[in-house]
């Protein structure tokens, strides 16, 4: 028997994992036919690195710039902008040397890639069976959206995890900077890298500031210093929440957000509400957690708070919630369990029109793995010296 089987905490039953790969098989098949010949979102990244390569970095964030590029090279007729930092377009420069359907195919296969190690991370972070966790991924709605669309959200998935183990085994200055290399979507990042700067201390710290120096540089060198007042009037556009041309509809937002939204208050009220309430929530989760060091109670509820109250999220951003789903099953608590069965429930809440239900998931969420979640755990800063402690205590006993 191997060792991560010996020791995992979560496992599925021989009958249950062949019904999750079954069902698997069937969910992929079916969002293929709706999502395979699509554009998807994958056109955003790949204008990004089309208008690098055609040697127009300094107008990046330009919008009369990427619509033309859409236009003549993907025959686009609705404008989808490229409105992260600078720095992330360098990852799609080679698969715009390529025409956008291989390109897609090619980011389409490294995305499951970059999810096979995510699975892996988290699965040897929570002691969880590794094939387990992919095929319970594979179920995951957010994550089905992110890889067919060809979004980047299991590359932040990938970071966060790849953190999370660095922290494990003590390279605090390493996880600060994979923590870092996240920042192209710095809306989630910022509010958990905030605590674990707190938590985690000096050397996370240098690593989190370091990265961001790295990042601020090379997003800088990309587009100059009007690249930034560019990409804040893309960000601020697009969370707007008017809906029009490239600002989304708020209230199909699946966060705090949406449901600020659909209360029936202006839009200006429903962004100040979202702020305030997302600054008292970010606090009572931050005090809450103020003894903890462990990763694995830390990214939890962080990744939960991130999606709960950022500005602007989507449905494939909540590929995130395997995080927190992990560590709820590891709980082996019926509530936990409840709310991790929700979190697959997902497709129903879209086809009967109501996204923001799922609020009211990653809320659950956040509850179980923060106040409900910290209770049982020890508070080690990471599982090496966790396991120290444990094999010190079975001597003393032998």
């Amino acid at each position: 028997m191997k060792t991560e089987n010996r020791n995992a905490e979560w496992v599925l039953s021989s009958d249950a994992l062949k019904l999750l790969v079954i069902l698997d098989a069937f969910i992929w098949f079916v969002a293929a036919l709706h999502w395979g010949s699509a554009l998807g979102d994958f056109s955003v990244l790949y204008t990004a690195g089309g208008v690098i390569l055609e040697g127009h970095r300094t107008q990046l964030f330009d919008v009369p710039t990427q619509i033309e590029f859409q236009q003549r090279i993907l025959g686009m007729h609705k404008f989808l902008p490229f409105n992260h930092l600078a720095y992330e377009s360098l990852f799609f420069i080679a698969l715009a040397l390529l025409p956008f359907r291989w390109g897609l195919w090619i980011w389409r296969a490294l995305s499951l890639g970059m999810l096979l190690l995510s699975t892996r991370l988290l699965a040897d972070s929570f002691h969880v069976v590794r094939a387990h966790l992919l095929a319970l991924s594979l179920a995951l709605f957010p994550i089905i959206v992110a890889v067919l669309q060809g979004q980047d959200s299991i590359l932040l998935l990938l970071l966060l995890t790849a953190s999370l183990a660095t922290l494990n085994k003590g390279k605090d200055r390493l996880a600060g900077i994979l923590l870092a290399f996240a920042l192209f979507k710095p809306h989630l990042i910022l509010p958990i890298a905030a605590v674990l700067v707190w938590r985690r201390g000096y050397r996370f710290s240098q690593g989190f500031l370091g990265g961001s120096a790295v990042v601020f540089l090379l997003s800088t060198g990309i587009t100059g210093l009007k690249g930034w007042k560019q990409l804040a009037d893309l960000m601020r556009y697009a969370a707007s929440g008017t809906g029009d041309q490239i600002g989304g509809v708020a209230k199909l937002r699946p966060n705090l957000r949406g449901i600020m939204d659909l209360s029936g208050v202006s839009v200006h009220t429903a962004l100040i509400l979202t702020v305030v309430i997302s600054a008292v929530l970010f606090l009572l989760v931050a005090w809450h957690l103020r003894n903890q060091r462990s990763p694995e109670v830390l990214f939890p509820p962080l990744a939960a708070l991130a999606l709960v109250t950022s500005i602007h999220v989507n449905t494939h951003d909540l590929s995130l919630l395997l995080i927190p789903i992990v560590a709820m099953l590891v709980q082996k608590r019926k509530a936990a369990a409840l709310v991790a069965g929700a979190c697959f429930c997902m497709p129903l809440f879209s086809i009967a029109g109501y996204p923001a239900l799922f609020f009211f998931v990653i809320c659950a969420a956040l509850f179980l793995t923060t106040f409900a979640g910290t209770s049982g755990h020890d508070q080690w800063s990471s599982t090496a010296e966790a396991d120290e402690h444990l094999n010190t205590c079975a001597s003393n006993r032998a």
